[in-house]
Order: C-alpha cells, then sequence, then structure tokens
C-alpha cells in the first residue's frame, strides 16, 4: 500500500476506550487521550472509513482488551496549525498497519521538547478534539 498525503480537509478519528481514558465511567480524561508516550498516537483516517458506523467497527476492533466508548475527530488543518515555541504537530498516513490508519506526530522527538511544551501542545490538541465526540451507543 502507498502512502498518501492526508490532506488539510480531512479528517482524522482518535478512538476512546475505557477504563484508560476517563476519569471515571463517564468523563474523558482527555490527558489519557493523548499521552504521547512515544511520539506518535494513532488515529483512523476517514478517507477509508467514510461513515460514523465503519469508524465505529474499526474502533471496536483495536481496543483489544479495553472497552470501546466511540471515538473524537479533528480537521488536519487544525492540528497542522497548532505550534507552541516552534513546535507543532505532523499528520501521516500509515498504511502498513491498516488503510485507514495514521499517525499524529510530534514535529521533533519527544525528547527535544521541553515538558511543559508537550504540555501544552497536547492540551491544545486536545480542545480541537473534544469538540467532537461520537459515542459508542450499541442497542
Amino acid at each position: 500500500m502507498l502512502k498518501e498525503n492526508i490532506p488539510n480537509e480531512g479528517i482524522v478519528c482518535r478512538v476512546l476506550k475505557k477504563p484508560s481514558m476517563y476519569k471515571d465511567n463517564e468523563n474523558i480524561d482527555w490527558k489519557s487521550v493523548f499521552m504521547f508516550n512515544r511520539n506518535c498516537e494513532s488515529v483512523i483516517w476517514t478517507k477509508y472509513a467514510k461513515t460514523e458506523e465503519e469508524i465505529h467497527k474499526i474502533g471496536f476492533r483495536i481496543t483489544e482488551n479495553k472497552i470501546y466508548s466511540g471515538y473524537c475527530s479533528a480537521i488536519v488543518l487544525l492540528i497542522r496549525e497548532i505550534n507552541i515555541q516552534n513546535y507543532s504537530f505532523k499528520v501521516e498516513h500509515v498504511p502498513e498497519e491498516g488503510i485507514y490508519h495514521a499517525h499524529i506526530c510530534y514535529s521533533k522527538e519527544r525528547r527535544e521538547i521541553k515538558k511543559a511544551v508537550r504540555s501544552i501542545l497536547k492540551e491544545k490538541l486536545s480542545e480541537i478534539f473534544e469538540k467532537n465526540i461520537s459515542q459508542y451507543n450499541p442497542l
């Protein structure tokens, strides 16, 4: 599979899972949604998962032993526009992990970015995603 450029108007979705991404059983803990323990976080590119149902199916499949609870989404341009002290995010297609798979990555190696700056970057990223949440409600 060829790696494609994700356009600025593209949309990516972050899978939400319990209990690891929640403060309690009801409230999302945004610090846990985007932890960046490595340099990148995985997201679903909606070019290859066009409907809410398709995104939910992928999310349910990839949560493994966690409880899938839905997803949050953002327009790629808004992610790329975040800039704190010349540090930002890249959004890249990673088809070898699934045709729909993409990564949001720091623009530089994690260890090169001061902890305080990383915290602000993650906070700004969360602010974009928390505006668009789709809960999974099985019938």
